[in-house]
């Protein structure tokens, strides 16, 4: 990927790593065993490090400088040669060696970027470039110091594909079987993590898009875990009964204060059975009434025996 103008290492802050340890290519096959091992624990445990998406692959490819003593390591989305545009998500690089691309910003496709695409997403594996091999290194290359590199299409459940890379830019090199399978696993360990932070982003925004439209509705909703006595409000229910959200204890007590006296003994039948009659009304800390409109029990089937009655769902408004 090499048909933008090379950025400075300033732009990209945290972005340097060092220095490198000793080269994965110069292992006997014991010790490659051993290294593979430990390089794939390294990578997973910079996996949990963090929820944000391009702080953990970052951590990921920080790894990944180290473990295979490359100058850089980078991801770029999406590997698609059909795309009009293409970008950069995360890069690190040695501080020898600058960023050869800008941060998230949305580069135009070329033929020649194209066919690196088209390449990866028909080869079951990684694909390494450099000294001697066929086809060569583009022309590009030496715009931005790469002698050697190697890809590989990542393909995570949650999105469209991504490509994973690393450059050698201090020497030539040719990667060995060991450092080809290490390179391959490692990016299976990261579409993964990809996959589940992905998710992870869209369970995010739904659930901010879920606040905006009960803010604007003024409709909450509440949850009871019959077993805990745990409570759990959205932000609009707090708002509803006059308070901020998380500044009260929630708790099964609580809630039952909430109800209207005059409704407490219908509220308070067993979940399991259907109600009858108008919905309980709850009372904010103003003094006024709300009714807690629907209510749904949630049944879940213990190791044994029938299903029991373990959640209450409901809605204000």
């Amino acid at each position: 990927m090499t048909q933008q103008e090379p950025s400075p290492a300033q732009d990209q802050p945290g972005a340097a790593v060092g220095p490198r340890p000793d080269r994965t290519d110069q292992l006997g096959d014991t010790e490659a065993h051993l290294h593979f091992l430990e390089s794939l624990d390294r990578v997973q445990r910079a996996m949990h490090g963090a929820n944000d998406l391009e702080q953990e692959i970052g951590d990921v490819l920080g790894e990944v400088l180290s473990i295979f003593g490359s100058d850089r390591a980078w991801l770029v989305y999406p590997c698609d040669p059909v795309s009009t545009t293409w970008r950069s998500v995360v890069e690190r690089t040695v501080p020898a060696f600058p960023p050869a691309l800008p941060s998230e910003v949305d580069i135009p496709m070329t033929p020649e970027v194209a066919a690196d695409f088209l390449r990866a997403r028909m080869t079951d594996g990684a694909i390494c470039l450099g000294p001697n091999t066929e086809p060569p290194l583009d022309e590009g290359a030496s715009r931005y110091g790469i002698r050697s590199q190697m890809t590989m299409a990542l393909y995570p459940a949650a999105d469209r594909p991504y490509v994973f890379g690393i450059h050698q830019c201090s020497e030539g090199r040719s990667w060995n079987a060991h450092e080809q399978r290490l390179f391959v696993e490692i990016g299976r360990r990261i579409s993964d993590g990809l996959n589940r932070l992905l998710i992870l982003r869209r369970l995010r925004a739904s659930e901010g898009r879920l606040a905006e439209a009960q803010r604007i509705a003024h409709v909450g909703h509440w949850e009871w875990d019959l077993v805990t006595g745990h409570v759990a409000w959205s932000d609009e229910t707090y708002r509803i009964f006059g308070h901020e959200p998380g500044t009260i204890e929630l708790t099964a007590a609580a809630w039952t204060d909430m109800i209207h006296p005059d409704d407490r003994a219908r509220a308070g039948k067993t979940p399991s059975r259907p109600r009858s009659g108008p919905v309980p009304r709850t009372k904010s800390s103003t003094g006024s009434c709300t009714p807690a409109a629907s209510c749904v029990p949630w049944p879940v089937r213990a190791t044994s025996g029938p299903p029991t009655m373990a959640r209450r769902f409901g809605l204000l408004g």
